[in-house]
């Protein structure tokens, strides 16, 4: 997994944050099984979609995944890693 553009976020409350991820090597064409999972602060905590945290997985051009969320709070401060699995195994990155 490869993260772009990797910088430490210091948001201030109220303001709107986007983190993606990539994978190195895949494409369309070898992604069918793949899943995107992401973590806050480790395995403590899953982050799912609401009205204000969006997770977008794309499969092309570019294997990735984007987590959104709108006028972050401190509930959300932490350290973010990003999971892909498929059959072959896991792997994940810290944001």
């Amino acid at each position: 997994i490869y993260i772009p553009d990797r910088v430490k976020i210091s948001p201030l409350e109220t303001s709107d944050i986007e983190m993606s991820c990539q994978l190195l090597y895949g494409n369309e064409n070898n992604s069918n099984n793949l899943t995107w999972k992401w973590m806050l602060n480790g395995e403590n905590r899953s982050v799912e979609a609401t009205d204000r945290i969006s997770i977008v997985n794309i499969f092309s051009p570019i294997v990735q995944t984007k987590l959104s969320i709108r006028e972050v709070t401190m509930r959300e401060k932490g350290l973010y890693e990003c999971w892909a699995t498929n059959e072959f195994g896991q792997s994940k990155q810290q944001i």
